[in-house]
């Protein structure tokens, strides 16, 4: 049965008593808040696996569905990075007369996915999809998150989106800075301004800037100089991607039009003014197949950073800024 998020995300308790949950989508933000939400509601023993154990032990899913707790308790069961490739599984251990819960957490699934559809028509079962929040759901997350503080006003708000780059995971963890460095509740722009990442987003993204127009030089003096902070690799990341997403999304309607004003004006959100002539240097360097190889480059990190977060991930972005400026550099091999 499919549910709506914002649903759910008002009133977790709607999805309680389903017996198997999937929570799909690229908000992993969204994802993340729902899943905690979750367990905070549930007075069950939380087990997590991820995939690829399911896969190399198919019996261990059954097992600790049949099992007793060691807690006496009823189990919440996690499935971390779920795709169809575990269907069989899900499905032949799926039943309704069970105290446990299993939660499936996935990234983007296509309506042709299995899962998907199996969770979408079953009567026991909850799907939600987690898209990517609009200004208005960001601007609805802000306000319930500081809901108790005083001076939240519209400017303060945009300063949280604008600095999270409209991305959710990154505007909770500065949430979590400001409910702790304003114990009193009482919001002073400018200290949320010093507080806030905004030197050190200032700093990666001349560094970015760099690597993305094949700059060597510049770039060499970036990485020099800067102190990439592992506990903001998220900001980064977000900040180095959504730069590469929105190349390959100029390039394809560059290839159709070949009218660049007409490009800039279909791109959503639109360019600051002030990123618009190093975007348009970047777009005349970087061909379609070169933005595709980047891209995967940029899968294999994220993927290396979920497994060992905050060991060396700094080291690993500067490398990868050497990676991505060799790219655009370098001619491909034939």
């Amino acid at each position: 049965m499919e549910i709506k998020s914002y649903i759910i995300e008002n009133n977790i308790e709607e999805i309680k008593d389903y017996p198997f949950i999937l929570l799909y989508g690229e908000n992993r933000g969204l994802t993340n808040f729902l899943k905690q939400s979750f367990k905070k509601i549930c007075d069950k023993e939380v087990i997590n696996f991820f995939q690829d154990e399911l896969i190399k032990n198919e019996g261990l899913l059954i097992e600790e569905m049949d099992n007793s707790s060691l807690f006496g308790k009823d189990k919440l069961i996690i499935i971390h990075e779920a795709s169809d490739k575990i269907f069989e599984q899900i499905k032949n251990n799926f039943k309704t007369n069970t105290d446990n819960t299993v939660l499936i957490i996935s990234d983007v699934l296509d309506r042709k996915s299995k899962l998907r559809d199996f969770f979408s028509k079953g009567e026991n079962c909850a799907l939600i999809a987690c898209y990517n929040d609009s200004e208005r759901t960001l601007v609805s997350f802000i306000k319930s998150e500081l809901a108790d503080f005083r001076n939240l006003d519209q400017q303060t708000i945009n300063t949280i989106i604008v600095n999270s780059n409209s991305n959710r995971l990154i505007a909770k963890n500065e949430l979590e800075k400001i409910k702790t460095c304003f114990p009193d509740k009482i919001l002073d722009l400018n200290k949320v301004n010093n507080l806030l990442n905004y030197k050190e987003a200032e700093s990666f993204e001349k560094a970015r800037d760099a690597a993305l127009s094949g700059e060597k030089e510049k770039l060499n003096i970036e990485i020099s100089s800067a102190n990439f902070m592992n506990d903001n690799i998220l900001l980064y990341f977000n900040l180095l991607s959504s730069r590469m997403l929105r190349l390959l999304e100029a390039k394809k309607i560059n290839e159709k039009n070949k009218n660049i004003e007409f490009v800039l004006q279909q791109l959503k959100p639109k360019l600051f003014w002030k990123e618009k002539n190093a975007f348009l240097d970047q777009l005349n360097k970087w061909s379609l197949k070169k933005l595709n190889i980047a891209l995967q480059k940029l899968n294999e990190f994220d993927k290396e950073i979920k497994k060992n977060f905050n060991q060396n991930n700094d080291i690993m972005l500067k490398q990868l800024l050497i990676n991505l400026c060799n790219i655009v550099v370098n001619p491909l091999k034939v």
